[in-house]
């Protein structure tokens, strides 16, 4: 009875909370087989998007436990292979298709299968290239996968077989051509001889089913004309009203993960339809029109737009919405936008460059606008009430704007990147504005037309119709819409603003570049979208040219990399900070400041030499570092890595030192906040000026009676000669001559250059030591460090003088004496 009560209230939870009680049972991890059945089957119905919120679900299960996730995922897989294209839907959702498919980890051998076809699918859809995907994993993995890829293959084969002779026709054809790649690469890769014969046999295998198996593909010549044909069909049934808007996208679905090549192109000539109908909108029918733009919506929303289209169809909705308010085509973009609201959170740079347009503003009433807006005031960091003041003003102090920013210092604690804290925003003496339409146009048009042949004449043009109050709109203009997408013009925009000459304007660039840097960092859809990671390393290479290439700091209080680095392996999110601090620190290869040896940059590329080490980076991480060290000349593997990573966050940042720093008394005790920061002064002043009157490092006198180690010991000991052992066994005489000569040379010569090693070496130690431990308060760590740098220092020089000379000296004086007793110099 008790089982049957336990039984109904576990029926009456999953009929009412689906979410919570299937997320329980997963987080649960129990084992009783009815509710594991249970669990996969409410699984399956998340995936197939049949209960509520199942975006929600997967967010929220991926945050407790990845890693049970895709266990759960992989067990599905091989219960039901139909069930993978929407497994990677989800992924792809989550951000986590990358981390399966481009870099899987030696520890992921056991999902082999699971993670093969869901790069199979992927390749359909245009994610990624199977025939060099294949290949470059078999040779990061090597013979680790041999025997997986083995197995694969056979099941997919005796799965073909049983399909080929009618014994289950709901069998999916497996593609010759991905087939073909496997074991191309599988055949050159080195394996044992029994693996080898499996193999051959599997190949054998292979050619007996690859003619039906094409035939199954339907690999026949499908000309652009029936593919036409079919798209226009399935648009018409859409515009009857055969077919709903989801129903669409499903048969959408269909025909992009299908093994026919013909029914993939339908699916690319359906999704290129609008691009190429764009022009003519404004002489579509309003229901036409309007239920295109819900088809694209949701083609959006769904990620169902390959890689290569995506960028294509965001930059036609912005066209579209920046045309007049009243046209057709400014309602088809409305109309998409409200069609793809769930994914707006995930493309913050979409939405800021959809919120500076007039006409989207000014349609304040539609819920799509006020999204769009507590998007953009989300994503912005935390500041103070001056840069919110000067922001609002620069709106013209919209009331719904000046609330997007509320909310957004609201969940601004929510941010991981909490190391980009961008300036205030200069005074100009009046609030900041907009310009007038007229005006606007004018100065987009001159930068739009802007060159090197014309830089003169449209900074001219540009100088006398901008005004102080424009600054933070331009900004936004040359940073946003310019810096962030045009990599290429940033030295063009660089002379641009040269030849401008406005220092608050340059102070407000500035400041929306930071502003841009946090957002995307802290913006999860820049984990998702290769594009957005694009954006923010152009913005990284557009802040360090104007910074660093320029000999100006990047100040700590603004941006603190180390503790950037640290902040994106804490939250892995390293995919998001390394690219961005490489893009930075290669401005200062055309530094005369910050260039290698520079303490600042060595300080950061010591992080990033413990990354590259210890971290388990992705090989496209570990490209973006040895890039930086090539383009700042030198050699990852010779930095000497550092120690933060595993440090607690709350000792990681420079604001924790600071504070523990000013509790050290460093004069006569602490008599409030005031006294101590003048004590600190005086004690800074007073420690400068001991270091200019200090006395210079005196060389020290060595002499060859200073030696007091038993050379000859040691030689008989420790020296071999190979080439002449024979003559020392024939006349030992020989032998202790050599070493007594040795001796003496060795008295003669290495006193002099050790000297000189050490004062060189105390030297450097000393200016080294005051300026990097300048606000060390514990003596003990300076001592220490001092004592290994010059004793490092000292015995490198000192063996670097020495060699030759003592080698060259040794000969010649052997030389010597052998002749003066009689020996023949020809002997």
């Amino acid at each position: 009875a008790a089982g049957d009560d336990a039984r109904a209230l576990l029926d009456a939870g999953i009929a009412q909370e689906p979410l919570l009680v299937t997320l329980a049972l997963a987080r649960l991890k129990i084992q009783h087989p009815r509710l594991q059945a249970l669990l996969q089957h409410n699984l399956v119905r998340f995936l197939r998007r049949e209960l509520a919120n199942s975006g929600l679900f997967f967010e929220l299960f991926r945050s407790c436990d990845k890693k049970t996730m895709l266990v759960f995922f992989c067990n599905l897989h091989r219960k039901d292979a139909a069930l993978t294209r929407h497994i990677l839907d989800v992924l792809a959702e989550l951000g986590l298709a990358n981390d399966m498919l481009l870099v899987p980890k030696r520890e992921d051998i056991m999902m082999l299968d699971f993670i093969v076809e869901l790069a199979i699918v992927a390749s359909r859809r245009g994610m990624i290239v199977f025939e060099s995907w294949f290949p470059g994993l078999l040779a990061e993995l090597g013979s680790e996968m041999l025997h997986a890829s083995l197995d694969i293959l056979h099941a997919k084969l005796q799965l073909e077989a049983v399909r080929q002779r009618g014994e289950d026709k709901g069998t999916t054809a497996c593609s010759s051509a991905e087939l073909a790649t496997m074991f191309k690469a599988l055949g050159t890769a080195a394996m044992s001889p029994n693996n080898a014969a499996n193999l051959k046999a599997l190949y054998a295998q292979f050619l007996e089913l690859a003619d039906e198996l094409q035939r199954a593909e339907g690999e026949r010549a499908v000309d652009d004309g029936q593919i036409e044909k079919e798209a226009e069909s399935l648009f018409l049934r859409l515009y009857r009203g055969e077919l709903s808007v989801d129903q669409m996208a499903d048969t959408l679905q269909d025909l992009r993960d299908s093994l026919r090549v013909g029914q993939r192109r339908t699916f690319a000539h359906v999704v290129q339809y609008p691009l190429e109908e764009f022009p003519f909108f404004d002489n579509y029918p309003d229901k036409e029109l309007a239920i295109t733009g819900q088809l694209v919506g949701t083609l959006v929303q769904r990620h169902m737009l390959p890689p290569a289209s995506e960028p294509a169809i965001m930059d036609m909705l912005l066209k579209a919405l920046q045309a007049p308010a009243a046209s057709k085509s400014f309602h088809f973009g409305m109309t998409a936008l409200q069609a793809c609201q769930a994914r707006l959170e995930q493309l913050p740079v979409f939405c800021t460059a959809v919120c500076q347009i007039p006409g989207f503003r000014q349609s304040a009433g539609m819920p799509v606008v006020a999204l769009v807006q507590s998007i953009i005031g989300a994503a912005l960091p935390a500041s103070g009430p001056s840069q919110e003041a000067g922001a609002a003003g620069s709106h013209g102090g919209s009331g719904a704007e000046a609330g997007a920013r509320a909310d957004g210092a609201a969940v601004a604690a929510s941010r991981v990147f909490l190391s980009v804290r961008p300036p205030v925003l200069p005074a100009v003496g009046e609030p900041f504005a907009e310009p007038s339409e007229d005006t606007r146009d004018k100065i987009q048009f001159a930068v739009n037309n802007l060159a090197r042949s014309n830089l003169g004449e449209k900074t001219g043009e540009v100088g006398r119709l901008l005004q102080a109050r424009h600054f933070v709109w331009f900004s936004r203009e040359v940073v946003v819409k310019r810096a962030s997408q045009e990599p290429n013009y940033h030295a063009l925009y660089l002379h641009f603003l040269d030849a401008l000459d406005r220092p608050l304007l340059a102070r407000c660039i500035l400041c929306e570049t930071l502003v841009s840097i946090a957002r995307l960092l802290n913006a999860e859809s820049t984990i998702h979208s290769s594009r957005d990671r694009g954006y923010l390393k152009n913005l990284g290479a557009w802040l360090g040219g104007i910074t660093l290439a320029r000999n100006q700091p990047i100040l700590r209080e603004n941006v603190s990399f180390k503790e950037l680095l640290c902040e994106g392996f804490r939250s892995q999110r390293l995919i998001v900070a390394i690219p961005f601090v490489c893009k930075v620190l290669e401005q200062a290869a055309r530094s005369t400041v910050f260039h290698p040896p520079n303490p600042w940059l060595m300080g950061i590329m010591a992080v990033l030499s413990e990354l590259y080490g210890q971290a388990n980076l992705k090989l496209n991480l570990t490209f973006e570092i040895e890039v930086l060290c090539k383009a700042l000349a030198l050699d990852v593997k010779e930095i000497p890595p550092a120690a933060v990573l595993n440090r607690p966050a709350e000792l990681s940042t420079a604001d924790a030192l600071a504070a523990e720093l000013s509790k050290v008394a460093l004069g006569a005790g602490s008599g409030g906040g005031a006294a101590a920061a003048a004590a600190g002064a005086a004690a800074a002043a007073s420690a400068a000026a001991a270091a200019e009157s200090a006395s210079p490092v005196q060389m020290a006198v060595i002499s060859g009676a200073d030696i007091t180690v038993d050379i000859l010991g040691v030689l008989s000991q420790h020296a071999t000669f190979q080439a002449a052992d024979t003559m020392f066994a024939q006349q030992p005489t020989m032998k202790k001559m050599f070493f007594m000569l040795t001796e003496r040379m060795i008295r003669e010569i290495i006193p002099v250059h050790v000297s000189r090693s050490v004062y060189v070496a105390v030297s450097c130690t000393r200016d080294t030591i005051q300026k990097d431990f300048c606000g060390e308060p514990n003596e003990e760590h300076v001592h220490r460090a001092a004592q290994v740098m010059a004793r490092g220092v000292a015995g490198a020089l000192a063996v670097s003088l020495c060699r030759e000379q003592l080698k060259s000296k040794l000969y010649l004086t052997m030389r010597e004496f052998l002749i003066g007793h009689a020996l023949p110099e020809a002997s």
